[in-house]
């Protein structure tokens, strides 16, 4: 069996060295975007892409991350400032007290 980080790891290596049209390279985007969902990402693999920048730093969207005591919150990272704000802009950690993280799901589509 085939675990998510493998999978990134084929369809990244075949977005790099195959030739695909563009619809075969959206889908490959879609597959892997799916897969990084449904994973805790480590901080040190990587850290959450800044989505806003403001006069108080530069954000990312709201990710779910997984703290060194053992629990997890709602938040946001703060690249310019290097910690994290739980969503309730209670809490604040560490760079090193943060573990892991994952995206939230894309919100549901409204029906028309």
């Amino acid at each position: 069996d085939m675990t998510n980080e493998e999978a990134i790891r084929a369809l990244s290596d075949i977005k790099r060295n195959c030739l695909l049209s563009l619809n075969e390279g959206v889908a490959v985007d879609i597959a892997t975007s799916a897969l990084e969902r449904d994973r805790w990402i480590s901080v040190d693999e990587r850290l959450p892409d800044v989505s806003e920048k403001q006069s108080t730093g530069d954000w990312s969207r709201t990710v779910l991350f997984w703290c060194k005591p053992g629990f997890e919150a709602v938040g946001y990272y703060n690249a310019s400032k290097e910690y994290w704000l739980t969503a309730d802009e209670v809490s604040e950690y560490d760079w090193s007290e943060v573990t892991h993280w994952r995206p939230l799901p894309e919100p549901p589509k409204e029906e028309t």
